[in-house]
């Protein structure tokens, strides 16, 4: 993952292009997933996209997450009483340029005491401080709830009102343009514009004809109309912001997924990831909340995550809990979170395969056998064709039926040979197999069972088609002495030299066949 230091110590108050039109954005970040700063926030919110009558008020006044049911009943009734004084009879018979004016001014000296540029909407009800952006949504409150029509406008360097837009078009400044903005140092500007022309937002000619600073001017600025919508997630981009000036990441992560859901665009989009990839470059997890951002990266393929980034970055988690610490039961639960909340099945997998075959090595190495034959089972249905996470598995399973009886044995290894296709041509794999068969072969014989037969039977069938795989000697010696013996003692003396003389074709010096033959 390339963690490039965040370069974001400035914004401007208000911030680029629409791209919502309704209340739905896309599946990058929903309602049900993004940390509220209060339950009255997370309330306020749920609301807005459940209503087709958005309370604005209560939106804007929760955003910060400071503030709680009381603080906003008691900023309602506030406005509200100011609201109805404003909303008297002589206004609504005034002109239009008369009617803007008068709602101007009276809004201005009822609520704006001081210009601060780092501020937040409910501080216009609690303190009187405003900036550009705070006091361009109070006055969109207010003529929305008026029923006069206006747009936002966005500019590069400033936000405003435009009331009766289709007519007087009159301008309402809450601001001087210039002031109180930040603004991008130039090598954010140069990560930002290629990561546009990387993702083919901008075109190859225009890339090449262009200054970076013209590129930027013209991609990450705009100058558009814009909903109070987007202008609440331009609000939460300006929080984000001001969390980032007090190096505070987390919360500005949290602030900049707010800001998605109302203004869902490229550059926030960026801005997440970019915020993301700071919180991360110095976290080792131990506070596990930082998980979470890990899990929100995999999202961010259009950026530039990979699945090689995810690998790497759980392998580093692996190396650090589970082989440096032992600490398995954190390490077990940070899993355990990843595969519930990342999405992209690939990185499920190829976290699940990590974490399977490093917790097998880890079982097999303290001598758990059960455990870690099934942690490299899983980890081998993942990658079946990955001959390392293949030879862990037969050998755990080696290490597995050695707790076995032959005929558990047995049955185990003939059921994965039906069942994994893969471990047809895996010679240790065969090995175990012919092995079991004559370990099967000496028991039942030894137990007086002619089962034996259909034991060395398959042992013959398997290891005529593979002669090149080498069986120890004195297993086979074993297996056919114990039936020229049982045989010999039924007084089928035909069928006991038959028995000595097929297991000296396979171990032709063997001591235990020779004396056998020898004896019969």
């Amino acid at each position: 993952m390339n963690h490039n230091k965040l370069l974001i110590l400035l914004s401007i108050t208000i911030l680029f292009s629409p791209i919502l039109k309704g209340k739905e954005t896309d599946t990058l970040i929903t309602i049900y997933e993004v940390r509220y700063g209060s339950e009255f926030e997370k309330e306020a919110i749920n609301e807005f996209f459940q209503s087709d009558d958005p309370n604005y008020l209560k939106v804007f006044l929760a955003s910060s997450g400071k503030i709680n049911i009381s603080d906003y009943q008691r900023a309602k009734r506030g406005y509200s009483s100011f609201f109805t004084s404003l909303n008297s009879q002589r206004l609504k018979t005034l002109k239009a340029s008369k009617k803007i004016k008068s709602i101007y001014k009276t809004v201005h000296n009822y609520y704006f005491k001081k210009y601060e540029a780092k501020t937040s909407f409910n501080e216009i009800f609690e303190t009187g401080i405003f900036n550009c952006l705070t006091a361009t949504a109070l006055y969109g409150i207010t003529l929305h709830e008026l029923n006069i029509p206006f747009v936002v406008r966005e500019t590069p360097f400033h936000v405003y009102l435009v009331a009766y837009p289709n007519k007087e078009g009159i301008k309402i400044e809450t601001t001087d343009p210039l002031k109180g903005l930040y603004f991008f140092d130039q090598k954010y500007k140069e990560s930002f514009i290629e990561y546009l022309h990387k993702n083919k937002f901008i075109s190859p000619e225009e890339y090449l004809n262009n200054t970076n600073e013209e590129l930027f001017d013209k991609y990450f600025y705009s100058d558009k109309e814009i909903t109070l919508q987007e202008l609440i997630g331009l609000h939460y981009f300006n929080l984000s912001v001001f969390s980032l000036m007090d190096k505070k990441l987390r919360e500005a992560y949290d602030f900049m997924e707010r800001s998605y859901i109302f203004y869902s665009s490229e550059r926030v989009r960026y801005l997440m990831f970019a915020i993301l990839a700071e919180i991360l470059h110095d976290t080792n997890y131990e506070e596990f909340d930082d998980l979470r951002y890990l899990a929100r990266i995999t999202r961010f393929t259009a950026e530039g995550i990979k699945i090689e980034d995810i690998k790497r970055e759980f392998a580093r988690i692996t190396e650090y809990y589970l082989i440096n610490r032992s600490n398995k039961e954190y390490y077990d639960k940070i899993y355990n979170y990843l595969d519930a909340n990342i999405q992209n099945k690939e990185y499920k997998n190829e976290i699940s395969f990590i974490y399977n075959y490093e917790k097998g090595r880890f079982a097999y190495n303290r001598g758990q056998r059960i455990a870690s034959h099934e942690y490299f089972k899983k980890a081998y249905l993942i990658k079946p064709e990955n001959s390392d996470v293949q030879m862990a598995f037969v050998q755990s399973l080696a290490f597995f039926i050695d707790g076995l009886d032959a005929i558990g044995a047995i049955t185990k290894i003939e059921e994965y040979n039906l069942k994994f296709k893969n471990l047809e041509t895996n010679q240790v794999f065969k090995t175990l197999l012919l092995q079991a068969y004559l370990v099967g072969a000496f028991q039942k014989y030894s137990m007086k069972s002619a089962e034996g037969d259909h034991y060395i039977l398959k042992f013959e069938n398997l290891y005529g088609k593979n002669r090149d795989i080498n069986i120890d000697h004195d297993m086979i010696g074993n297996a056919y002495s114990s039936a020229g013996i049982f045989y010999f003692k039924k007084g089928d003396y035909k069928k006991a030299k038959e028995y000595i003389n097929k297991g000296l074709h396979y171990a032709p010096n063997n001591f235990k066949l020779l004396m056998s033959k020898d004896s019969f």
